[in-house]
């Protein structure tokens, strides 16, 4: 590869390619940020074939909508954004298939993990990598997914040495309080130990055959060409596809914004048809409750959002917008019906203690005459709004 090309900033390679169409500089990209790529999908998705499928679906994704990334110095923590979501919607994938399949033969009951990967803990914790704040993410994933000095990565940046040192020691302590939560307990050493692995991960070449079909790939999905070409296989395609259509929320995660953009969202449905309500549950719906927690698309929305849903009579609020409802708790997840001036919106429901959480199905962006189909279960995925709320107390 020439060292012209490789000298180039991400900026200037994503300019060549989404202005020029430059092949020479896309495939840059590809083998620069590939490890960090394929790290993440490895440590998602056990099984070989299904990272290297959403490896090569999250540069797909890029050779579409280069155009769109406007902060190139960050191109790392987008490819990072894109292929946990794309390996999230694997594995929920490859649940509802195992779900309905029936095991003629039975599996060990353990599996060693393969070397160099952090086993359960990996998934959880690049989850929770994604939900730290841009501020400190972003240094986070240049530094301990791609393996950058301090230094480096405030150059890219364009910010002192100190901010970066600062910033990744308090997304360490973040990290460290979200995994307690989820019953992770890590000394300081040992979450040091394994961010340390994840550096030396992220200095691991792709093979020199998976970053080359991948980059040929990209290169005909990114000019619409990649259709009829047989050696593709259709699940990269589909995977790849439904990243393009994907909701981007960049800056704009701020939380009262959210709500009100799960509102807009959720005015899309068809009228149901008349259920039982179940006199019970609903009176335990009745009253006001606090949201403490919004979950978009599989990402935790940061900060405590201000909104609440209130229910009277036959009559259910969310932030300010009114409509009736109707339950049906025979169902299992319970079924809850908001309608809204005569539109429908299909949600699921549940009960914890003194808490309520609601789940409703996104709208696809790009067709809005598709009506969103009813969740079915409460797993954070792309293409779900879930809100938690809790009970005012009086």
């Amino acid at each position: 590869m020439a060292t012209s090309i490789g000298n180039l900033t991400d900026g200037q390679l994503l300019e060549r390619f989404a202005n020029r169409r430059d092949g020479e500089a896309f495939a840059q990209l590809v083998h620069r940020h590939g490890p960090l790529v394929l790290g993440v999908c490895r440590q998602m998705l056990r099984q070989e074939q299904d990272a290297e499928d959403a490896f090569q679906a999250t540069f797909l994704v890029l050779s579409r909508k280069a155009r769109s990334i406007r902060r190139a110095e960050a191109l790392p923590n987008w490819l990072y954004g894109v292929a946990t979501r794309l390996a999230t919607r694997m594995k929920a994938a490859a649940l509802r298939r195992r779900k309905r399949e029936v095991a003629l033969v039975e599996r060990p009951s353990s599996e060693p993990a393969p070397e160099g990967e952090l086993g359960d803990l990996g998934p959880i914790l690049y989850e929770e990598i994604g939900h730290l704040p841009d501020k400190y993410r972003i240094p986070f994933v240049l530094c301990y997914l791609e393996g950058k000095t301090n230094e480096q990565t405030a150059r890219q940046l364009g910010c002192p040495d100190g901010t970066v040192f600062s910033r990744l020691a308090r997304a360490r302590e973040r990290l460290r309080a979200r995994l307690k939560r989820r019953g992770v307990v890590l000394s300081s050493a040992t979450l040091a130990a394994t961010l340390l692995g994840l550096s030396q991960q992220a200095s691991a070449a792709v093979p020199e055959s998976l970053e080359a079909v991948t980059t040929q790939r990209a290169l005909r999905f990114g000019s619409g060409n990649l259709g009829g070409v047989s050696d593709v296989p259709h699940r990269v395609t589909n995977l790849a596809t439904s990243g393009v259509r994907s909701p981007a929320w960049p800056k704009l995660l701020i939380a009262g914004l959210l709500v009100l953009v799960a509102l807009a969202v959720l005015a899309f449905g068809l009228l149901p048809r008349p259920r039982p309500v179940d006199d019970s549950v609903n009176e335990r719906l009745q009253g006001t409750w606090d949201a403490t927690a919004v979950n978009m698309g599989g990402f935790q929305v940061p900060g405590r959002p201000a909104s609440q849903v209130t229910f009277g009579g036959n009559q259910m609020t969310l932030a300010g917008t009114s409509g009736s409802y109707r339950v049906d708790a025979a169902k299992d997840p319970m079924h809850l019906d908001w309608i809204v001036q005569g539109t429908a919106n299909h949600g699921i429901f549940r009960f914890d203690g003194d808490e309520l959480t609601l789940c409703f199905m996104q709208a696809p962006n790009d067709a809005p005459g598709n009506r969103p189909s009813r969740p079915t279960d409460f797993s954070p995925q792309p293409g779900k709004i879930i809100t938690t709320f809790k009970r005012q107390q009086h």
